[in-house]
């Protein structure tokens, strides 16, 4: 008996009907083996197609849906979801480029095509074109304004922008239409730790967590704002949980590996870095990471190693650059070393990023004539650093310049005579017109600095005759050496950035008690809290050290601190401002320096190319400051039998 076409064309309605409720029931390889009956009789049957290809992409074959969907739009191009399905699979095979083309298609032939729109968003957020995915989340939001999804992107798209404000109210309208999104908490978590509202941050992120107990990103970002919150135990304990739930999650080993470096655990930080390298051969961050903690264990050639395949991996990875011209600077390559410098305006994690200024007015880096020209030059980072780099203002003004220099308020009477300056301000205050500006350790680089070539025409800071006289009749004669001590850094509440390097610098009082038995007069020089509040308390109750002198409270600004510095013989201080003063002023100067030293003083010698009359006492161990202040009593008992 001859089948008819009418047989064939209802035995596959049949099977299309029957493997569309199985397949809608979940019973997905029942429903595939409906469809297959369809393609064996018709293998370019639209339908079973596009059904069979749902089935593939469903079960993760990726590979066997992208060959059903191509073979379906050889039958139908007018269907947009079916170039949407491609356009997921190609997606889902990290094949971008193809996957836009499929979702642009789609949209071109639905133009309201919301989740078309929100995938394309999501492609272009992983090849990084930030502005591209905004629009296209926009424009999803736009014609399904109850897409959370959409509004979630859009938030997390906001966030890696630094638009935090703006993430937030995307994420809360996420939140709004699902309360129950565990991503939309976790990108919550992060808009508001950008914020710095770090305790509302952990609530979102154990929202996430509760409403899914195995969300190892969320644990992970946990982490992150504990660690901000030096809640440091709690912080590794997220990240262990993290690792726990996600064996090859790369990024927690990286952030575990952050965190235990700022805890000094340095070989289970190196181990950490490693374990996220082996998951993420490409992992740029961590190798630059790695590289920052081999400069700190002074493994400099692999620190070298490290910043070099971060560089080769990502070219403009901003941090990888920066800390690669620290390194530079530090083994003495000043000339590279300053330009790559000029990368600390686009490295978030460098203390001058949140110094960023807007000018309209042009950058001059040594190229332009200055004559008959007014140039703005402005401090950054430091006190300590506009103490060293302001020798380079007179330079400007040689070259024909008007020198507008604006200083931190504390530095204003001390440098209100600095040779060059046609007029000191401070922030906040309206500089007069001006035709360049130039960051004040940007003139480095403008004047091509090399080891050979620093200006030092010392003393190029001087204290105020009044003051030296006051301070002259204060202290009186006396035969013994005068040395000023001080033993801590500022803190600085809002750069956490560079709290761990102040924890390394600092000394703790009690190691100077070693100076006890010394015939010498010691005076405090010591500013700023807490330090200056617990040398008090230490004094009123058991200190055993040198009766050390203290008229911090008299020391109002730097002007002050100049005026008693140039009464004394030497100053020993930690790497900070007051020693940067002491020695602008040409007076002896002896840096007690921890072992990861600041570039500035290079590495393996006791002197300073910046500085003529410094010397350095070096940590020969990370934290050892006992065998640094025991050669310093050594140094001055000698000094003692030439005095």
């Amino acid at each position: 008996m001859k089948i008819t076409n009418l047989a064939v064309n209802q035995q596959i309605t049949t099977w299309l009907k029957h493997g569309l409720e199985l397949h809608q029931s979940g019973q997905l390889q029942e429903a595939l083996e409906e469809y297959e009956l369809i393609l064996k009789i018709d293998p370019l049957h639209f339908d079973a197609l596009q059904l069979s290809g749902a089935i593939a992409a469903q079960s993760r074959k990726w590979n066997l849906a992208l060959d059903l969907f191509t073979k379906a739009l050889l039958v139908n191009q007018s269907n947009p979801n079916i170039f949407y399905n491609k356009g997921v699979v190609l997606q889902e095979l990290n094949r971008y480029e193809e996957a836009l083309a499929c979702y642009n298609t789609a949209i071109s032939l639905k133009s309201d095509y919301s989740q078309a729109y929100n995938n394309q968003g999501n492609i272009y957020k992983e090849l990084e074109e930030l502005d591209l995915a905004l629009h296209s989340f926009e424009k999803a939001i736009e014609f399904m304004p109850n897409n959370a999804q959409a509004h979630n992107n859009k938030g997390y798209a906001l966030n890696l922008l630094k638009r935090s404000a703006e993430a937030l109210v995307s994420i809360n309208a996420a939140i709004d239409l699902d309360s129950n999104y565990a991503q939309a908490y976790n990108n919550k978590g992060i808009a508001l730790r950008d914020l710095g509202r770090l305790d509302e941050a952990l609530v979102s992120y154990a929202r996430a967590t509760e409403l899914n107990p195995l969300y190892a990103e969320a644990y992970s970002n946990t982490g992150n704002a504990l660690k901000e919150l030096r809640r440091y135990d709690e912080s590794i304990n997220s990240y262990i949980k993290a690792i726990t739930l996600k064996q090859d999650f790369a990024e927690a080993y990286y952030n575990l590996g952050s965190v235990l470096k700022d805890q000094y655990r340095y070989e289970e930080a190196l181990t950490s870095y490693r374990k996220a390298i082996e998951l993420k051969p490409n992992y740029a961050e961590c190798f630059c990471n790695r590289g920052v903690l081999r400069s700190e264990l002074m493994q400099l050639q692999d620190a070298a190693k490290d910043f070099a395949t971060a560089l080769k991996l990502k070219s403009d990875l901003p941090t990888a650059i920066w800390n690669k011209a620290v390194l530079d600077l530090l083994r003495g390559d000043l000339e590279e070393g300053f330009i790559g410098f000029e990368w600390r305006w686009r490295d978030k994690n460098c203390v001058s990023f949140k110094e960023k200024r807007d000018f309209i007015e042009p950058l001059w880096l040594g190229k332009e004539s200055l004559l008959n020209k007014t140039i703005l030059i402005y401090s950054e980072q430091g006190l300590g650093d506009t103490l060293q780099f302001c020798r380079y203002v007179p330079m400007v003004a040689a070259l024909g310049a008007k020198v507008v220099f604006e200083v931190q308020k504390p530095l204003k009477s001390l440098l209100s005579h600095l040779n060059g300056v046609a007029k000191l301000i401070c922030p906040g205050d309206t500089p007069p017109p001006f035709n360049y500006q130039c960051p004040l350790l940007s003139l480095p680089l403008a004047f091509k600095t090399h080891l050979g070539n620093i200006p030092h025409q010392i003393p190029y800071i001087r204290a105020d005759d009044k003051k030296t006289s006051y301070w002259r009749d204060k202290l009186g004669t006396t035969k013994r050496l005068k040395v000023g001590l001080v033993w801590s850094g500022g803190f600085r509440a809002h750069t956490p950035e560079i709290w761990s390097v102040n924890e390394r610098r600092n000394i703790a009082l009690e190691h100077l008690t070693q100076l006890k038995d010394l015939d010498i007069d010691f005076f405090s020089l010591q500013k700023g809290e807490p330090a200056e509040s617990e040398f008090k308390e230490m004094v009123r109750s058991n200190w055993k050290g040198p009766q050390i002198f203290n008229y911090a409270d008299e020391l109002l600004d730097f002007s002050d601190t100049a005026g008693l510095i140039e009464n004394l013989d030497l100053v020993i201080s930690v790497d900070t401002s007051t020693a940067h003063l002491a020695a602008a002023m040409g007076k002896p100067v002896w840096i007690m320096n921890r072992f990861d030293t600041c570039w500035r003083w290079l590495t393996n010698r006791d002197d300073s190319p910046w500085y003529p009359t410094v010397r350095l006492f070096r940590q020969k161990e990370a934290g050892n400051w006992t065998d640094v202040v025991s050669e310093i009593k050594l140094a001055l008992e000698h000094l003692q039998t030439k005095h």
